[in-house]
């Protein structure tokens, strides 16, 4: 199965058509896993219906039509004449648009090194008109002037629906591509990373001045992530190192790709943070600040006067929680500070937010748009801030498919945490493959299932010596907190043993429901 991007069509189910929807199916479903599938992607300034990239195949971009044979009134070199219940309609012929959607991606690569040697890109590449509700007979059928559809578009340049099956979709690509490059070879993981880097800019963190090579190419799994989390708020949870801030970004840069008018905040805690999260997105539109900053600069253009702050401890503390965010609320409340001014606000650092934070980011975000994104480390709220998500509004109830990779009750911090990270995210996939396959779509652990882990970790934790350490590490800096060793300490090859023997016997502890 391949990996695609999109994940699924469902957030896109008004721009889809029912023949993009059945090649989605089978480019997913009968491709190799190392293959990848680029649904609707601009490429300047087109968006070709599908691109696919594959090590041992290269480069191959589809369009896709619905059209019905008998639909089809003219074929030229220019254009394409079609019947329609309102009457005719001209459309430009398909095989030049994907062409030219072809020629203008292959430009893009061939200005990296690494996927150019003499002007010439690395792998073969090519392109075709896939035409699913089309038979093999009908695109070969005479015309009544006498050339076939086939003929007309192109020999060899057709796929038809029952090119789509699992046994003939990977062969019939492989013909879309010239023999001379086919011949040029397979394409290695960095190369393939380069070509994801160039098809999408959002997932290219760390340029250097030139840009011609990459510092990081953001994982598979968080470039799907950041483009598929769908409208509304969401909730991000993760341990430092697992990759929030950069499925931050990359969601920052897939929201000005899709709404470039939009006004977008991307607020955090602390000024390392701000600064770096402002040079890597790196847009105008887009603005960066802390939390404090932010209130300042709107408060300011409110013409309201904010006291100075007390010296440190806790009077410092309540200004900015208490003092700070009620005059903001109050310059909402009389209008001095405009509401619903942003259509997208992104939160880093969210555990070091207070509630009347979030209270104050909600009134600046635009309801129509209400597009609300936080990432967070519970395990490193060092402020102790609790929050309410519903009492604050935020629609995050239950936390059903909320999957926290390495997070507390895992071995985590406690092995090797690239490891950790990697034996988390395949269950992860393997529990989405197995839902998909069983037609379900919401999983959440038991109550029950929970503490009885939560009890074991506990346990184990406390035969060794963390439990007794007098640490932060077990909350022993926060008085009347139960002392928890939070990592499993029991070692990854138990801890293994335990999640599969929960997978074995069907997702043991989990309500899983369609």
């Amino acid at each position: 199965m391949a990996s695609t991007v999109p994940e699924t069509l469902d957030s896109l189910d008004s721009r889809v058509t029912p023949g993009e929807r059945r090649v989605f199916v089978a480019l997913r479903d009968h491709l190799p896993e190392d293959y990848l599938v680029y649904y609707d992607i601009p490429v300047d300034g087109r968006h070709p219906d599908f691109i696919i990239v594959g090590p041992d195949l290269g480069l191959v971009v589809l369009e896709v039509k619905d059209w019905r044979l008998k639909s089809i009134l003219e074929v030229t070199a220019d254009r394409i004449r079609l019947r329609q219940a309102k009457g005719e309609l001209d459309l430009g012929n398909p095989v030049r648009q994907v062409r030219d959607y072809l020629l203008r991606t292959v430009d893009a690569l061939k200005k990296r090194p690494r996927l150019c040697a003499d002007n010439q890109l690395g792998c073969g590449w090519g392109a075709g008109v896939v035409l699913p509700y089309v038979t093999p007979g009908e695109i070969r059928q005479p015309s009544l002037v006498g050339p076939s559809l086939e003929e007309a578009l192109g020999p060899g340049l057709v796929l038809t629906g029952a090119d789509l099956a699992a046994e003939t979709l990977l062969p019939r690509l492989r013909k879309l591509i010239p023999a001379r490059g086919a011949a040029r070879g397979s394409l290695d993981a960095e190369q393939v990373d380069e070509i994801r880097s160039v098809l999408h800019p959002e997932i290219r963190i760390g340029w250097g001045a030139t840009g011609e090579e990459i510092v990081r190419v953001m994982d598979l799994e968080q470039e799907r992530l950041a483009r598929t989390l769908g409208d509304g708020h969401r909730l991000l949870r993760g341990v430092a190192g697992s990759g929030k801030t950069i499925v931050l970004i990359c969601r920052v840069r897939h929201l000005l790709a899709q709404h470039p008018d939009w006004r977008i905040l991307v607020v955090c805690y602390n000024r390392v943070l701000a600064g770096f999260l402002h040079r890597t997105i790196g847009d105008k539109r887009v603005e960066v600040s802390t939390f404090d900053a932010w209130c300042r600069q709107q408060l300011r253009a409110a013409n309201v006067d904010v006291p100075e702050p007390p010296g440190r401890g806790q009077q410092w503390d309540d200004f900015w929680v208490e003092t700070v965010p009620k005059l903001l609320s109050q310059a909402f409340d009389e209008g001095r500070v405009p509401t619903g001014a942003y259509q997208a606000i992104l939160v880093d650092e969210g555990q070091d937010f207070a509630d009347t934070w979030y209270r104050v980011l909600l009134r600046a975000l635009d309801p129509e748009a209400n597009r609300l994104f936080i990432a967070l480390d519970s395990s490193q709220n060092i402020y102790r801030r609790r929050i309410s998500w519903r009492s604050l509004g935020i629609q995050i109830a239950g936390f059903p498919n909320l999957f926290t990779i390495t997070g507390p009750g895992s071995p985590s911090v406690l092995m090797n945490m690239p490891v950790a990270i990697e034996y988390h995210v395949n269950w992860v996939a393997d529990c989405i493959e197995h839902m998909r396959k069983t037609g379900r779509s919401r999983i959440e652990a038991t109550a029950a299932a929970q503490a009885a882990w939560g009890e074991h970790v506990a346990e184990v934790g406390a035969m060794s010596l963390f439990g007794k350490a007098n640490s932060w590490y077990v909350g022993a800096n926060i008085p009347g907190k139960p002392r928890v060793v939070m990592p499993y300490a029991g070692g990854q090859p138990l801890y293994r043993e335990r999640v599969e023997a929960v997978t074995s016997a069907g997702y043991e502890g989990f309500e899983v429901s369609g």
